[in-house]
């Protein structure tokens, strides 16, 4: 049985914030957008 440490077997689960990670600041930049527009509405 040989062991590899370049690769891991079994990585450790993603943060669910990851300042590396693109997409997570493209659904942050997507989910202010969207908050930006509902503000912006100015239901009664």
């Amino acid at each position: 049985m040989k062991h590899s440490t370049a690769t891991n077997a079994y990585p450790l689960p993603p943060k669910l914030f990851d300042a590396r990670c693109r997409s997570c600041w493209l659904m942050a930049g997507v989910l202010l957008l969207v908050l930006a527009s509902f503000v912006s509405l100015d239901l009664p």
